[in-house]
């Protein structure tokens, strides 16, 4: 086990991340100072994949690399199949609507979104359309060719029953 102290000039969200996902456990948090301590074993069994941060909300997002019940449990996912930013092709992640990707339904045509990937090389992207889909008869499909950056999370947002079929999916 490792101790480590943090300052406020550490990401605080980082921390929290860490924390989420088991690598960590945040012992005491005291004025700038944080106490942390980490264990060479952890119940994670993924990886962050890449930063999102939505300034409307000035809100930064760790995507875990697959987008599998279990890393959806802690956090948004990439789709395993998907392309990443700065590829030529369709990004595609998800998340749960009542936890980390709550915030779209408050997302607006022409908002920002930014993604930073694991080099912290910066790709920024505009809301250009949303829609709601049923996954009956509907796809979100992956395309070859031309980056585009889709976000997708169960529908209604409000919904006491989950996992139904309807999704909302935010184009950018």
């Amino acid at each position: 086990m490792f101790f480590f102290i943090f300052s406020t000039t550490f990401d605080i969200e980082s921390i929290s991340f860490l924390v989420s996902i088991g690598l960590c456990t945040k012992l005491v948090t005291f004025k700038d100072t944080v106490l942390v301590t980490f264990s060479m074993s952890s119940e994670a069994d993924t990886r962050t994949a890449l930063k999102m941060y939505v300034p409307k909300f000035q809100k930064s997002i760790y995507v875990l690399e697959n987008d599998s019940g279990e890393s959806l449990a802690f956090g948004p996912g990439h789709a395993s199949n998907s392309f990443m930013p700065g590829q030529q092709g369709t990004i595609l992640l998800s998340a749960h609507r009542d936890t980390h990707f709550n915030f779209l339904k408050d997302m607006n045509t022409n908002d920002e979104i930014i993604l930073y990937n694991i080099t912290n090389v910066q790709f920024n992207y505009k809301i250009i359309n949303t829609k709601v889909i049923d996954t009956k008869t509907d796809k979100v499909g992956i395309y070859i060719g031309t980056e585009e950056f889709v976000l997708i999370t169960c529908w209604p947002f409000d919904s006491l029953d989950a996992g139904g079929s309807q999704r909302y999916v935010l184009y950018a």
